[in-house]
């Protein structure tokens, strides 16, 4: 695990895919409750996209370990956040603003349906092995 975090921070190299998917798997497990911890305390955390995945025009392929790969349909606004997270890593707040300005209006309903939203597409992400989160 130690090596995987090291690889979010852009310190280390893996040799082989085998390894790096057996890193991220165990890196991730639990990340979904520090995800919550994460807004339930109101922190405003880095947000990383991390590899293991291939994205074509509809799907999301998730490599695995000794099982076939995971494929996640996404649509519209996946792609708007991903295309986001491409950048690299990015803080959770700036993230939120920057989707924001696709909100064409701002009545507090809308916003509170988007809130929930954005938050349950990064925690699908998350649980899926396509971003990572730290302090």
């Amino acid at each position: 695990m130690r090596n995987f975090k090291n690889y979010v921070y852009g310190k280390y190299k893996f040799n082989s895919m085998e390894d790096y998917i057996l890193s991220r798997d165990l890196y991730s497990e639990g990340m979904a409750l520090k995800y919550d911890s994460f807004l339930n305390n109101d922190t405003n955390f880095w947000i990383k996209k991390i590899e293991g995945f291939k994205r074509n025009e509809t799907n999301l392929i998730i490599e695995e370990l000794n099982i076939e790969s995971t494929i996640y349909e996404y649509d519209e606004i996946d792609s708007l956040v991903l295309g986001e997270i491409d950048s690299g890593k990015l803080k959770f707040k700036k993230l939120k603003n920057n989707m924001l300005k696709y909100i064409e209006e701002d009545s507090e309903e809308l916003l509170a349906q988007f809130d929930t939203l954005f938050k349950n597409r990064l925690r699908n992400y998350i649980k899926l092995k396509v971003i990572t989160i730290f302090e």
